[in-house]
């Protein structure tokens, strides 16, 4: 959810410009539940490329959406996503209603997992090269795989220890908890058709499964990495979001389980993420798990607690 107020003047402004006319109105109806390429909201809405084109970079100046390139038939598309499931406005100032909420940030570095299974293909690369060697299970227990930037392996899991900052309080009203990573799935070199089914557990409570369409190796990451040169390789992930709260978990805004924030036992000090391919999964395409400076979104595992504190 996005929460304004009217000091945000500048964000307001852009907002309510994105929002003054039916057609980026419509646009944003077409992609509340799905993605699609600009080509595809032309022809939903009979409306020449040209056109939706202009009114999806006023959405995305005003961060209501997001996109990206993907490879088409012929060269490239641009896809559209929504960036916010909600926004808020406060007009009010005398009543602050969010005043009191607070947001707990932690960023985990992908080699920084404190268990993990992993089966060839794998390894691991840091800042300088790869460590230990590749396709060898027992470079992920190397003393320096905590310097991983980029993580691979074809089954099994990883699992990360989140300190709970939140533990300390009394009076304390958890309201959701989320976490955002770059990943993708893992074939030999890379293979854009490779979906792998990617489960996710909080304390140790299963929340949900992604399908990744494949492991995405056909253009350069956006970062410069070691990878950079290795165009036969895997370049970047798609940045995947979980959030889960009183309704449910969601993964990118889609409803995947019935588990709530008050079901995973958050009343200790640690938070357990892990991920992983489960035996019985029906693609067991692998996992990629890029970290800050590799692939294309300079950021590690980003865990978010929100919560509020009562008098």
């Amino acid at each position: 959810m996005l929460h304004l107020t009217l000091e945000n003047v500048d964000q307001l402004s852009a907002l309510c410009n994105a929002l003054s006319t039916p057609l980026r109105i419509r646009i944003l109806q077409q992609i509340s539940d799905k993605n699609l390429s600009i080509v595809q909201i032309a022809e939903n809405l009979n409306t020449s490329v040209s056109t939706i084109a202009a009114n999806v970079k006023v959405l995305e100046e005003s961060g209501l959406i997001i996109t990206d390139l993907h490879t088409a038939t012929r060269g490239t598309k641009r896809v559209c996503t929504k960036n916010y499931a909600d926004i808020f406005i406060n007009l009010d100032a005398r009543y602050p209603l969010f005043a009191s909420r607070k947001t707990i940030e932690v960023n985990m570095p992908v080699g920084h997992f404190s268990n993990c299974i992993a089966t060839p293909t794998c390894g691991l690369i840091g800042s300088t090269g790869t460590i230990g060697s590749e396709d060898l299970p027992s470079a992920f227990f190397e003393p320096a795989h905590t310097d991983a930037r980029h993580i691979w392996f074809r089954t099994g899991h990883v699992e990360y220890r989140f300190p709970n900052n939140t533990y300390r309080f009394q009076n304390i009203e958890l309201h959701g908890i989320g976490f955002s990573m770059e990943i993708c799935s893992e074939a030999p070199n890379y293979e854009m058709d490779w979906p792998s089914d990617i489960t996710f557990w909080i304390n140790d409570r299963e929340v949900g499964t992604w399908t990744s369409p494949g492991d995405f190796g056909d253009r350069k990451g956006k970062l410069k990495s070691y990878l950079w040169n290795k165009t036969f390789f895997t370049q970047y992930g798609h940045l995947l979001n979980i959030s889960i709260n009183q309704a449910g978990t969601f993964i990118d805004d889609v409803l995947v389980s019935q588990q709530t924030i008050d079901t995973l036992d958050l009343k200790q000090p640690g938070i357990t993420l892990r991920i992983g391919i489960k035996e019985e999964a029906e693609h067991k395409g692998g996992i990629n798990l890029f970290g800050s400076g590799f692939g294309d979104h300079d950021q590690d595992i980003l865990m978010k607690l929100d919560y509020q504190l009562h008098e």
